[in-house]
């Protein structure tokens, strides 16, 4: 008997200890900055933001909440703070989520919600979002996490990241992670193919849910006083003929009007000088730098050069190009956006925080 109490209490020292040793090791790295005690010079950033964007934007955001707030997925992350600085626009924080959904993006956005007074809150909406099917959220076990520090400072994930950050440091070696190792035409041909804008399109659903979601939203945002806008981001022509191919141009089309019948929207993605010029693109879905800070700009209000701009209250194009084409059985959407609500969907309550 008293060999297998020497048994399990050594076993229970060997458990103790190696939590000992993950908390320590995540409480001295800490990947996701959540005490940010020790500054040892390590590239954080560049290795934990990849390996959990979810973790890193909510981590973020709590540790220094902002009242302006960019969500999205990657093409988010494109318009970076430092360009709204530059334009010296402050309190400005981006929440983007590379690999994110529109449920994310909502997600994110109650959760922002609940630890500061908005004053703007910017949904970046792609088509490829825009999807009944594109359903997936871990925004919530993000959250669970960073509430709750005991559970990040003995999680199993976090310690893997902080020795990702210490081997780079010790290596020298700056790790690429999530970085496509084609080339560009082999990676744009792979976006534009099967595995990618087909694994979106072949799949397409209308997304009511999302869209009964966004409104709710807009209510909040109405109520106390925010200003919701909705972004659509440029993709190259590549892409955007694809909704032909996949038997979607309908799909898109009323993608544009039923998302400015919820809030007012400033639209990139169309046929111009800019979307068929593909030295702009990283790939048919990501632009580069350049068209990160005119969209900045114009979410500013300082350049209208491209995006169009779509009314929720008068339905009616504001500026840049021509009007969206109306079809027979979405009229009301475009002349009425309070009929074309309640069309859409039964009003749920309002959520509450």
């Amino acid at each position: 008997m008293d060999d297998w109490k020497r048994f399990a209490c050594s076993i229970l020292v060997l458990v103790l200890s190696g939590i000992g040793v993950v908390f320590a090791l995540n409480y001295v790295v800490d990947p996701y900055d959540m005490n940010g005690k020790f500054q040892l010079g390590l590239d954080k950033e560049g290795i934990s933001q990849p390996m959990n964007y979810r973790l890193f934007s909510l981590a973020r955001f709590s540790r220094d909440p902002k009242v302006k707030i960019i969500f999205g997925d990657s093409r988010a992350l494109g318009l970076r703070e430092d360009y709204f600085q530059a334009a010296g626009a402050d309190n400005w924080r981006n929440m983007g989520i590379g690999g994110g959904t529109l449920y994310e993006e909502i997600e994110s956005f109650y959760f922002a919600l609940s630890k500061v007074g908005l004053k703007r809150a910017v949904f970046v909406i792609p088509f490829n979002l825009y999807n009944d099917n594109q359903r997936h959220d871990e925004v919530p076990d993000s959250i669970n996490v960073v509430q709750n520090p005991g559970k990040y400072y003995i999680n199993g994930f976090v310690a893997r990241v902080s020795l990702l950050i210490l081997y780079s440091k010790i290596s020298g070696r700056r790790l690429e992670i999530g970085k496509p190792t084609m080339s560009k035409d082999e990676f744009w041909d792979y976006q534009l193919g099967p595995n990618m804008t087909g694994n979106f399109y072949s799949q397409w659903s209308y997304p009511r849910d999302l869209l009964n979601k966004l409104t709710e939203a807009k209510e909040v945002c109405d109520k106390r006083g925010i200003e919701m806008t909705i972004v659509l981001p440029p993709t190259h022509v590549d892409l955007q003929g694809k909704t032909k191919d996949y038997g979607l141009e309908k799909a898109y089309s009323e993608y544009k009007k039923n998302l400015s019948c919820i809030a007012n929207v400033i639209d990139f993605d169309f046929p111009n000088d800019l979307t068929r010029n593909r030295d702009l693109f990283i790939d048919p879905y990501h632009s580069t730098p350049p068209v990160g800070k005119l969209i900045v700009s114009q979410i500013l209000g300082r350049d209208s050069s491209y995006g169009r701009r779509y009314s929720c209250r008068r339905g009616t194009l504001l500026s840049g190009g021509v009007p969206l084409p109306v079809h027979k059985n979405v009229t009301d959407r475009v002349g009425d956006c309070a009929a074309t609500l309640t069309a859409m969907r039964p009003r749920p309550p309002v959520r509450k925080n």
